[in-house]
């Protein structure tokens, strides 16, 4: 067995080892080196051989020794902690981005779009955002379409959209006709049907140009009508959201881009950017790719609202014997179901009575205008959702065809305005709504309203008054988005309006008008824009038996297209009526012959002010 001392010197051996340690804390040093001290003494005082007495229960006389006291620890101050410095944190890497000088003059929502993206992702990341003004210092660069051969993230943004001058005859187009006009492949609109005008492409400067434009002109699109005047074979491409109604936009591969949703399956120009990506970060940099990609991917121009509206009405006389003789109350329609359904809603002037109160009149010429409540259908049919009931014929048959008139429509689902029970009713609004846009509709007759127009006490037309009319649309206004008043008006078989009717069509507009339509004369007349506002004078007959001219045998739909309730387009779709009684939709030189006149008149209204 080894010795005490040994044991001893081996405890002394384990306590400075213990010492050594720096892990040991400062209190369990200070008791050690006390221990130590004691064992030393403890060792340099003990002889080699002799035994230490012990006491036993056998010998209580033995002497006891008394313990050594242990002396109080000496206290140590305790150490200060040394801190261990924090790292200092890296600094965010700078997400950087430059903009191609082409762009950066473009006032395209695109570019904004790029750079609120970045922003966000920086922000979720902990990353700082610059632009910086050389491409060499930019993570992220920003080019044109097809000026870089790097590997790029493409962008997209608006759908472009061709226009051309209003009164251009090329109204649809091919999309490799649409091609070569813009790259020069077709010189002349006369080449597709048109009139002899020379192609003049340019580009709208909002729009970021493709290639194939890069040289093209840039006009704002304020200033393309003006563009147009100078040179009547203007082609441009513009933004979606920069269409106005003073240019037309062509229909392409029977797509109408002003009106219809737009995506890049169905539609194949667009504005584009392509963003190059450097590795700032493996994760970063594929979060910048994803979020720019998901950015070109909300691409979609939504689709717009349209009102569709006919000229004259009239299901009785010969139309209303050739749908009785058939046994088909919707035969007027047939032709044309298809346009008139194109229309969200659907508007006309009513210009018979609906009645089975009456006998239809044997005279063929008679000037009493009236049908039975089975032509209901017909409507029905051409989905008409609101007719006017101003005009001279309401009242053909008294209160008593008002009144079946009014109920036969509403017993349909269709709605009417401009005749009442007494002059108020009479000059209620019509509203309807759609997308919720509401849109208010008001009629007034200037034909009859000497003899039918209605009274506080009587019932009849609503007079075509000018107080009466600016009074109601701006009452209107606080009820409708849209205000459109139909008037009836003018004189018969004429090209053009009447200096009156222009006045009294620009007090409409100036009370808040948001378009103004018309009818009664019987031939199309054009339209006019006083105050940024359209107003057409004439859409002439829709259905009627005026067989006796071309003239008279011609007609216009027109379809007013809006951006919720702004105004931005039009379509003119001439018609002419066959057989007395049916409607057709019509092309090539009949169609440019009816627009011709349309377009004829429009010149001579902007030619002739009023005095």
């Amino acid at each position: 067995m080894k010795s005490d001392s040994s044991k001893v010197l081996n405890m002394k051996a384990l306590f400075q080892t213990l010492l050594s340690r720096r892990s040991f804390v400062a209190s369990g040093a200070a008791l050690a080196t006390l221990f130590l001290a004691s064992c030393e003494d403890a060792t340099e005082s003990e002889p080699e051989s002799t035994p230490v007495p012990s006491s036993t229960p056998e010998s209580p006389e033995a002497t006891q020794v008394p313990p050594t006291p242990t002396p109080e620890p000496t206290a140590t101050a305790e150490p200060e902690p040394t801190a261990t410095p924090s790292p200092t944190p890296e600094p965010p890497p700078p997400l950087s981005f430059w903009v191609d000088p082409a762009l950066a003059e473009v006032p395209t929502g695109l570019i904004g779009g790029v750079e609120q993206t970045l922003q966000n992702l920086a922000s979720e990341r902990n990353l700082n955002v610059s632009r910086v003004d050389q491409p060499g210092e930019a993570v992220v660069r920003i080019y044109p379409p097809e000026t870089t051969d790097e590997q790029a993230t493409r962008i997209h943004g608006e759908p472009l959209i061709p226009v051309v001058r209003v009164d251009n005859l090329v109204d649809q187009i091919s999309i490799d006709d649409l091609a070569a006009l813009f790259t020069g492949g077709i010189e002349n609109w006369q080449m597709l049907g048109g009139q002899d005008w020379i192609v003049h492409p340019v580009v709208g400067e909002s729009a970021i140009r493709p290639r194939f434009l890069r040289e093209s002109p840039g006009h704002s699109e304020a200033e393309l009508t003006s563009v147009a005047n100078e040179h009547p074979g203007m082609l441009a491409l513009i933004p979606r959201s920069a269409a106005h109604f003073h240019v037309q936009v062509l229909v392409v591969e029977d797509i109408d881009p002003l009106r219809e949703e737009l995506t890049r399956q169905n539609w194949h120009w667009w504005e584009w950017v392509d963003a190059v990506i450097d590795d700032l970060d493996e994760q970063i940099s594929a979060d910048i790719a994803n979020v720019l990609s998901e950015l070109g991917n909300q691409s979609i121009a939504p689709r717009r609202s349209m009102i569709t509206v006919t000229g004259d009405v009239m299901l009785g006389r010969t139309p209303h014997r050739i749908m009785a003789q058939q046994g088909d109350w919707t035969a007027p329609f047939h032709l044309v179901v298809d346009e008139l359904q194109k229309g969200d809603l659907t508007i006309g002037n009513l210009e018979c009575v609906i009645t089975d109160s009456f006998t239809q009149p044997e005279d063929p010429t008679t000037f009493s205008l009236m049908t039975y409540t089975n032509a209901v259908q017909g409507l029905e049919y051409a989905r008409f959702h609101a007719l006017s009931s101003a005009n001279n014929h309401s009242m053909d048959f008294g209160l008593t065809g008002m009144r079946d008139t009014i109920a036969a429509l509403e017993s349909a689902g269709i709605q009417h305005f401009g005749t009442g029970e007494n002059l108020a009713e009479a000059r209620q609004p019509c509203l309807l709504e759609h997308d919720g846009i509401t849109f208010g509709f008001l009629g007034y007759d200037a034909i009859s309203m000497q003899y039918a127009g209605a009274t506080p006490e009587s019932g009849g037309v609503a007079p075509l008054v000018q107080d009466y009319f600016v009074e109601d649309i701006q009452r209107l206004r606080e009820q409708a988005d849209v205000v459109i008043p139909y008037f009836h008006w003018g004189v018969e078989y004429t090209l053009t309006p009447t200096e009156n009717d222009r006045r009294m069509a620009h007090a409409a507009v100036d009370a808040g008008a948001d378009l103004v339509l018309g009818s009664h004369p019987h031939w199309v007349q054009g339209m006019e824009i006083y105050q940024d506002t359209a107003i057409f004078y004439s859409l002439s007959n829709f259905v009627f038996d005026q067989e006796w001219s071309f003239e008279t045998k011609q007609g216009l739909v027109v379809h007013l297209i809006f951006d919720g309730a702004r105004f931005v387009g039009y379509r003119v779709v001439p018609v002419l009526i066959e057989d007395f009684y049916r409607p057709r939709i019509v092309e090539d030189e009949i169609k440019s012959t009816i627009l011709g006149r349309f377009w004829e008149s429009t010149s001579i209204i902007a030619n002739t002010p009023v005095t």
